[in-house]
């Protein structure tokens, strides 16, 4: 019985299903890990968190994403299998030698059960490493309300305060833009606009960095 699983061509089937397979069930979760950290890499900093903490997050999700890719990965490796079999002759050359089509496709039947069975067990455990990766990222603590983006606010005065994002448990904010519509042909009360990069508050108030401000008076 033995033999009958360990006859070269099963592992020639299985060696070439498993390389697709795993190229597959690896290779998916680096792409969207590149595409996730490109995306947040700026709010896991504003966050002060450590290279460490982010890469640590990183991979403790790779269960979750794991578990997200294995049926596509199970579904590229047999068609792209079979069909390399088909494209260089190897299954007419099979069933020449008396080895039906079922047969041949043993391997990669048993693969996929591995797989399944593999895919079982990374869903009981992506919940486990996901709650880690969220302490590690501190999820929690920025999504109850102490973190905003594109945020405006319209104070006294005709003051109207925007910022791409702010956080309040830091006190600081990024893309700082204030207005001020003054009175119109008024040089006593014109009408301003502050920009700034950043802003941190301080003791004496916020403190912007990188700003320029703009005047318009009833002059011109």
């Amino acid at each position: 019985m033995m033999r009958w699983f360990l006859r070269p061509l099963d592992r020639y089937v299985m060696g070439e299903w498993t390389k697709i397979f795993l190229s597959t069930s690896l290779g998916f979760p680096l792409i969207v890990t590149i595409f996730d950290l490109t995306d947040n890499i700026d709010k896991y900093l504003n966050r002060n968190l450590t290279p460490r903490a982010i890469a640590l997050s990183y991979l403790y999700w790779i269960p979750d994403n794991m578990f997200m890719v294995l049926p596509a990965a199970v579904l590229f490796a047999t068609v792209f299998s079979i069909g390399a079999f088909t494209r260089h002759s190897e299954i007419t050359a099979a069933k020449a030698s008396g080895i039906s089509f079922h047969r041949l496709v043993i391997p990669i039947l048993c693969g996929s059960v591995i797989a399944a069975v593999l895919a079982l067990g990374l869903g009981e455990l992506a919940p486990r490493t996901n709650k880690t990766r969220s302490e590690l990222l501190q999820e929690t603590r920025f999504t109850n309300g102490n973190e905003r983006f594109n945020f405006t606010f319209a104070a006294e005065l005709g003051r109207v305060y925007k910022a791409s994002l702010l956080n309040v448990e830091r006190a600081y904010m990024e893309g700082v833009e204030i207005e001020r519509k003054g009175n119109e042909g008024s040089n006593t009360y014109p009408t301003y606009i502050v920009a700034a990069r950043e802003a941190a508050y301080k003791p004496s108030g916020w403190a912007l960095k990188e700003g320029t401000m703009h005047i318009v008076t009833g002059a011109g």
